[in-house]
């Protein structure tokens, strides 16, 4: 079954609100008068998942799909009816760097949770070393603070090798995306400022028709980790190495 552009966007929009709430409740639970809200969910949520599993919507459909999605996202709302400060607390306490809570979205008969999403919290002036993704489609919502953010676009791999582009520079303040794919701004590297910064993630593996061929594997995690401090070439490219986790923490001390 296929779903209208106007039904994806509004079942995305009910995802994330429904997803953000759980992740930062937890334990308290939802109110009662979020019931409703949830059921409703349920239903917009079995059209859409099978329809991304189906290969109704292109890469470049998704991405902009999420990102009118984030834009309209009545960000003040969702901070009043969850308990933010201690999900914040709770991240924060496990020390510098990145952490994040997983949440899991419900099983739905034959789909096999297709999106996946999590609260992710960066301490301030850490950082989000620069990777790749291989076939995943992921969307960064930010919160709270802000993340100066690059991106790079995947323009070519061999073993060992990705050549990047720069893309986007820029710090991104609360309410802004920062969506990738196979097409688009494959590669992120995300620098938090001078306060923690917390984005809402949304990530799903891409259906096998519009997968790429993976030359490069991920590390566990799914992240393909670059080395970007080699001379740009004469167009801006960049031949980065793929390094292991722990050479990434070396450098950037991530």
């Amino acid at each position: 079954m296929t779903v209208s552009r106007r039904q994806f966007l509004d079942g995305l929009q009910t995802i994330c609100a429904v997803e953000f709430m759980r992740a930062c409740v937890g334990t308290k639970a939802y109110a009662a008068s979020l019931a409703t809200n949830i059921d409703r969910w349920r239903i917009e949520w079995e059209s859409l998942a099978r329809d991304f599993r189906g290969d109704g919507l292109t890469l470049s459909q998704w991405r902009a799909a999420i990102e009118e999605l984030n834009n309209r996202v009545p960000m003040a709302d969702l901070l009043k009816l969850v308990d933010f400060e201690t999900i914040q607390r709770r991240l924060l306490a496990f020390g510098p760097g990145e952490h994040s809570q997983r949440t899991y979205l419900p099983s739905i008969s034959d789909v096999p949770r297709p999106f996946r999403s999590t609260i992710f919290s960066v301490s301030a002036g850490a950082q989000v070393a620069p990777h790749a993704h291989n076939n995943q489609v992921t969307a960064h919502l930010l919160i709270r603070g802000q993340l100066h953010t690059r991106t790079f676009e995947r323009r070519h791999d061999i073993e060992g090798t990705i050549t990047v582009v720069p893309e986007r520079d820029a710090l991104l303040g609360v309410g802004t995306t920062v969506a990738m794919s196979s097409e688009r701004e494959n590669v992120h590297w995300l620098i938090a400022q001078k306060e923690p910064a917390f984005s809402f993630q949304i990530s799903a593996g891409t259906p096998q028709s519009l997968s790429m061929p993976e030359v490069n594997r991920a590390q566990p995690g799914g992240r393909v980790y670059l080395d970007l401090r080699g001379k740009p070439e004469r167009d801006g490219a960049i031949r980065a190495r793929v390094i292991g986790p722990r050479e990434s923490q070396l450098i950037y001390g991530a």
